[in-house]
């Protein structure tokens, strides 16, 4: 089910992310939302305007996976995290679900 809007979101709301990180099947992280309307690169170095920024675990595999509020409706979907190390521990982002209404 489809949240009503992004802008229904709000900074500290429960989140959950769904995915296959490392290859591990049915995975399920949980989180908060940390902001909302941030900026990131996205893998072309295009800008993905928008994001929700969680503390949620995103890592290789998630992406593409959805995040969901508590009720379990889709709010976002997993898309990138940012990692001073580069490694799989950092802020987590999601592509909100206003602008998946619109894409797909």
């Amino acid at each position: 089910q489809l949240s009503r809007s992004s802008f229904d979101l709000m900074v500290g709301q429960k989140v959950l992310a769904i995915g296959n990180p490392f290859g591990l099947d049915h995975t399920l992280t949980t989180g908060i939302v940390s902001a909302l309307g941030r900026e990131v690169s996205g893998a072309s170095g295009r800008p993905l305007k928008g994001c929700v920024q969680t503390d949620a675990a995103i890592n290789p595999g998630n992406s593409g996976g959805p995040l969901l509020d508590s009720r379990g409706s889709l709010i976002g979907v997993n898309t990138a995290i940012l990692s001073a190390s580069g490694a799989s521990a950092g802020i987590g982002f999601a592509i909100p679900v206003d602008t998946v209404r619109r894409v797909v």
